[in-house]
């Protein structure tokens, strides 16, 4: 994941970050960068693409690295947004199931608020 990248995310450059994201992952298709699609996910996210988004975290979650288990936690954002109170409250279950997954503090305290 190139610091260009990143910097265009941290720049609240969504749209331009999800065109060079998709580049990215479709130029380096052998060698993608776990945490792109955390930042491209959540790129869509924030310009309320949320199928995009949607897609970015279950290719996360297929990758069968460590950043693969924060799929669920990105998944959960995404509903949180949308306000699908139902898939959000089984996400949170899944992930508020074992301590050791990703947020799962905070998992727990936003599935009390619901």
């Amino acid at each position: 994941c190139s610091s260009f990248l990143i910097f265009l995310f941290e720049q609240k450059k969504y749209e331009e970050a999800a065109a060079v994201f998709l580049k990215y992952h479709q130029s380096n298709v052998a060698d993608i960068d776990p945490l792109s699609y955390i930042y491209s996910g959540v790129a869509y996210l924030e310009l309320d693409k949320f199928d995009k988004a949607m897609e970015q975290f279950e290719l996360l979650e297929q990758t069968n690295t460590l950043q693969s288990k924060k799929a669920n936690w990105y998944k959960a954002m995404v509903y949180l947004k949308q306000e699908e109170k139902e898939k959000l409250k089984g996400i949170l279950v899944q992930i508020t199931s074992d301590p050791s997954n990703y947020n799962f503090k905070e998992a727990k305290a936003l599935l009390e608020q619901i």
